[in-house]
């Protein structure tokens, strides 16, 4: 093998492998972020659990 045939053989495998891994990236399908959900609606106060929750903060004391 002279020269002139190592290099020929050099570039084929570097374009080879430059167009081997541009299809491989090319064909990867980045899956874009999944878009954040909407917040819950707060339901309606309710006015008895309301109460509820302020007498046991209050405890035996009240």
């Amino acid at each position: 093998m002279d020269g002139k045939m190592l290099a020929r053989l050099g570039a084929l495998v570097f374009v080879a492998i430059a167009v081997t891994a541009t299809a491989i990236d090319m064909a990867r399908k980045d899956e874009p972020s999944a878009p954040r959900p909407a917040s819950a609606l707060q339901p309606p106060a309710d006015p008895l659990r309301e109460t509820l929750r302020r007498c046991q903060r209050l405890g035996e004391a009240a």
